[in-house]
């Protein structure tokens, strides 16, 4: 089943670390729990939006307690995770054009200001 391949069954088969104990503690973490449920967010949408939403596609998700997920917007959720992606690299470009003006005032002997340094 899909859910229960995010326990790392195979992993921990082949790790021989005592497999079923560690399966059981991987389906119960709620670090895991909060994974599947993120994962299902927008699986679930897709597969409506992409017409793959019939009685049997239903049935299951009902089984797994992820149908609710069809009530989901998976355009206005892509929307957002694209406008924080967006937020993120600008923070991240800023970082990073100041860490090389730093560098560059370093190299020339400026301060961190701009400033002549001696």
């Amino acid at each position: 089943m899909l859910r229960d391949r995010f326990a790392g069954e195979d992993m921990w088969r082949n790790l021989d670390y005592g497999a079923e104990e560690c399966i059981e503690l991987a389906n119960r973490s709620p670090a895991q729990r909060e994974f599947r449920r993120r994962v299902f967010t927008r699986i679930v949408p897709t597969l409506k939006d992409i017409n793959l939403f019939g009685p049997r596609m239903q049935e299951t998700l009902r089984e797994l307690g992820v149908l609710g997920f069809s009530r989901v917007n998976g355009a206005e959720m892509s929307a957002e995770d694209e406008r924080i992606a967006d937020e993120i690299a600008e923070l991240e470009l800023a970082a990073r054009q100041r860490e090389v003006s730093v560098t560059m005032a370093r190299g020339t002997g400026s301060d961190d200001n701009g400033e002549d340094a001696g």
